[in-house]
């Protein structure tokens, strides 16, 4: 496998499709026409047929001033994300209603990388640069030993690139651009947003613009994890709780907090009414398998409180190929550089 030196790249979104149809109608059009179509006895096919007029838009004005945002689940969306960060992609995983193909880390290698431009602008650029192509050289020197390049990709720093087709209602992409804009998400994930804005509102300008007139809040949406918070307070009750935290304090993987007496022979449609709540130990690429599963409520500590107390996995092949003890060096060299860059943007 050729090794390479890390090239950097910034993200790139381009829109693949958007809701049309055989009427070759906008998709503005088939909205206002399904809106109309509550509201007359005549079906949406027929309001299509008789045109859209500037009434139907103060119709839809009206109808999201009244949190009616169901209406933008009627237009669903396919958008291509090239060089993404793979801390960005973790977030957009976690949004509940966003359909996700990625890049699979089996079948590929690391190609780019994206450095932050407050690393790019601080005495610790070069540091950082030749400790992202040392971790990216034993990358290669694991696979070639016989590691699971999917297991090999453990030892990267976030900040590598990944590729994603990203599917969805535009109610959960305007979620989504929403969260973009939160105060404590990295200026990258801002970019994202702005650019998933910009392609999707070519299409849906009327939409999009009366949407944002509205005091539209994250508070309108399934609930979803931010991963750049200061802290998920659950976990701070959590860990407080004396009932817990003995519990927690001495678990390996998993802590059953919740567990429901189950009925004998449960069949499926009864499963749903039976809840099952843990804590457990899991890896960032873990939480992001995990989060793809969209039967599970899944609430993860953020990033900051997770940095706080450095733990990682080791994956079973580099034990099998004997790697650990330089896998645990890899890993010590990347939290150090993390622990330099942290304190020395304190100190700026």
């Amino acid at each position: 496998m050729a090794q390479r030196e890390v090239e950097e790249k910034m993200p790139q979104i381009q829109l693949l499709g958007i809701l049309s149809s055989k009427l070759d109608e906008s998709p503005e059009n088939i909205l206002l026409s399904c809106l109309k179509g509550t509201r007359s006895e005549l079906s949406s096919n027929d309001q299509l047929k008789g045109g859209t007029t500037k009434k139907d838009y103060e119709l839809l004005r009206e109808a999201i001033s009244r949190r009616h945002f169901a209406l933008a689940e009627k237009i669903k969306c396919e958008i291509s994300y090239k060089y993404l960060p793979y801390f960005v992609a973790m977030q957009m995983a976690l949004f509940s209603y966003f359909d996700i193909l990625q890049q699979s880390f089996r079948r590929t290698s690391p190609k780019f990388i994206f450095v932050p431009e407050v690393i790019k602008e601080s005495k610790f650029h070069s540091k950082v640069k030749n400790h992202l192509d040392y971790v990216l050289k034993n990358y290669y020197n694991f696979v070639e030993k016989g590691v699971d390049p999917k297991e090999a990709r453990y030892m990267l720093p976030m900040l590598f690139d990944m590729n994603m087709s990203v599917g969805g209602n535009l109610r959960e992409f305007f979620h989504f651009i929403l969260m973009s804009q939160s105060d404590d998400v990295p200026h990258v994930l801002r970019d994202v947003g702005i650019k998933t804005k910009s392609q999707i509102g070519e299409y849906v300008s009327n939409l999009l613009k009366i949407i944002d007139d509205s005091d539209i809040s994250l508070n309108d949406f399934h609930p979803t994890p931010n991963l750049f918070s200061q802290k998920n307070p659950f976990f701070n009750d959590l860990f407080s709780n004396n009932r817990y935290k003995p519990l927690i304090e001495n678990c390996e993987k998993t802590v059953i907090l919740d567990l429901p007496n189950l009925p004998e022979n449960m069949d499926s449609s009864t499963q749903k009414h039976y809840k099952i709540s843990q804590v457990s130990k899991v890896s960032m690429y873990l939480l992001h398998q995990l989060s793809r599963h969209r039967t599970w409520v899944i609430s993860p500590e953020t990033l900051r409180q997770a940095a706080s107390h450095y733990e990682f996995s080791i994956p079973p092949s580099v034990i099998r190929r004997k790697l650990k003890q330089d896998y645990i060096k890899i890993m010590n060299s990347s939290y150090n550089l993390f622990t330099q860059l942290k304190d020395g943007s304190q100190e700026s």
